[in-house]
């Protein structure tokens, strides 16, 4: 019994650390940047970021298929971008 309450703290604890917090701030391209569609298909670009663009970022990385993304949201939409150099953070 010890050992299953012991066994279900430590899942409750990895789904709680594991659990990304959304987008937030205001970040600008600074450059042109290539928005995909989905994690793991770097082909499937949704919409491309001019510079000047501005979207809120993510601020954890998600791995899968050996490449990092990070959830953007802006007003052309949703996706993920694969680097978050081209961006610089805007204050307030």
């Amino acid at each position: 019994m010890k050992n299953l309450l012991r066994g279900a703290a430590i899942t409750a604890l990895l789904a709680t650390l594991g659990c990304s917090q959304p987008p937030n701030g205001r970040w600008e391209a600074r450059q042109s940047v290539d928005v995909l569609l989905k994690k793991g298909h770097p082909q499937t670009v949704a919409f491309v970021l001019n510079a000047g663009d501005v979207c809120a970022l993510g601020q954890q990385w998600s791995f899968e298929k050996e490449l990092r993304y990070k959830e953007v949201i802006c007003p052309q939409g949703k996706g993920w971008i694969t680097s978050d150099t081209p961006f610089k953070k805007l204050g307030g």
